[in-house]
């Protein structure tokens, strides 16, 4: 029974993975191509951030539904597809420019609430649990995270072979049949989590782990990195194939399969390494990867190039990837109610700087500012806030 459950999350999983890159990649650089503007691809990723931080509030709301979780998340996937094949609908129509833009917002703004937004909270780290054991969470986590990103590599492809034909609003059409599969495998054959904090439930000789015991450094670091990561991404990198086309170094179709194909590469690491892995390889990888990002994010920016873009293009794989797995192996030895705590508050910041790097991002593709200023602010603020947090906690 636990094998089939299991085997379903993964198909379940997959499905939803081919989405979310189609989606990924098809709306925010198809609307920026349709509309030859840069700065309606970086609006899909403003309002998202609104739409997370409202999301935060709602945390109280989370931790009192318990056992009803995996209804909750399931009905939202159900009601956030049924949305989108509304939105989509008029996209096949000429229509203007200006309502295009006001649809894809509005869709946005609902995906990242559900989507992205509330399942922070909780249950993209407790949704594994809804098909497994907790002695087989890591295993699946690991499976997880390959199917994920090995669909998103499908989906990648669909989105670039869809851009090249100029057919971008198929994305969310298509999308939101993965919504609706996902929330009714979730529906009817996940089963609910038993509301016990999940050190109890291990039958290993460990002491629970909270934030204010034993000054459980990665967790605690974690709370300025991914924010960090979250204001020097959005500076540059989820336009960044529309970027290239932009400095003349290729097509943003092209781009998008090629990160689809460094994305699956990087996966398959990824499943080497999560079964390997140990608590102090996962804490290395919760510094190095970040680091490497932001300096490469420095060298783009500096000097836009091929070779720097395709650097780039794997360290941000690496932190989609192999990064989340390190950070989950921490995060889930929290008990349920100090998780929600944690996520709340570092989706929160989280954010909060990405609306501050849309922010800035809107205004650097308005006025006509030297790359070379965004470089060099990259460098300062990331390392700016590496060298804070390890001169306040050196352990």
């Amino acid at each position: 029974m636990l094998i089939f459950l299991m085997k379903n999350f993964l198909i379940l999983h997959s499905i939803s993975s081919l989405g979310d890159g189609l989606l990924y990649f098809g709306l925010p650089v198809g609307l920026g191509l349709s509309t030859n503007d840069i700065r309606s691809t970086i609006l899909m990723f403003l309002i998202p951030g609104i739409a997370i931080k409202l999301s935060t509030f709602l945390s109280s709301f989370i931790s009192n539904r318990g056992k009803k979780s995996r209804l909750d998340y399931a009905k939202l996937l159900i009601i956030l597809g049924l949305i989108e094949v509304i939105i989509s609908i008029p996209l096949f129509y000429n229509i203007e420019k200006t309502t295009t833009i006001i649809l894809c917002s509005c869709f946005v703004f609902i995906y990242a609430f559900l989507k992205e937004g509330i399942p922070r909270l909780l249950f993209s780290i407790e949704v594994y649990r809804y098909f497994c054991d907790l002695e087989d969470y890591k295993k699946l986590v690991s499976y997880g995270h390959v199917a994920r990103m090995a669909f998103t590599f499908i989906g990648s492809l669909l989105a670039s072979y869809l851009l090249m034909k100029k057919s971008w609003e198929y994305s969310l059409l298509i999308d939101s049949m993965t919504f609706i599969i996902y929330g009714l495998g979730l529906l009817f054959l996940g089963k609910d989590v038993e509301d016990i904090p999940i050190n109890e439930k291990r039958d290993i000789k460990e002491e629970s782990i909270t934030l204010e015991s034993a000054n459980f450094t990665p967790l605690n670091h974690l709370i300025y990195i991914i924010p960090l990561m979250s204001f020097v991404s959005c500076l540059f990198y989820p336009y960044i194939n529309v970027l290239i086309e932009y400095y003349g170094l290729g097509k943003a179709s092209i781009g998008v399969g090629f990160t689809a194909l460094v994305s699956f590469l990087v996966a398959i690491i990824n499943l080497y390494y999560s079964k390997a892995s140990s608590e102090s390889w996962d804490r290395i990888i919760l510094y190095i990867i970040p680091a490497v990002f932001i300096l490469l994010s420095v060298g783009f920016n500096l000097y836009p190039s091929i070779l720097f873009y395709v650097l780039i293009t794997f360290a941000a794989q690496a932190y989609y990837s192999i990064f989340n797995t390190s950070d989950y192996n921490f995060r889930i030895k929290l008990p349920k109610d100090e998780m929600i705590k944690y996520n709340t508050r570092i989706t929160r910041y989280f954010s909060i700087a990405q609306i501050i790097s849309c922010i800035f991002a809107l205004a650097y593709f308005s006025f006509d500012i030297s790359s070379w200023w965004l470089g060099v602010g990259i460098l300062i603020v990331g390392f700016g806030v590496f060298g804070i947090f390890l001169l306040r906690d050196p352990a």
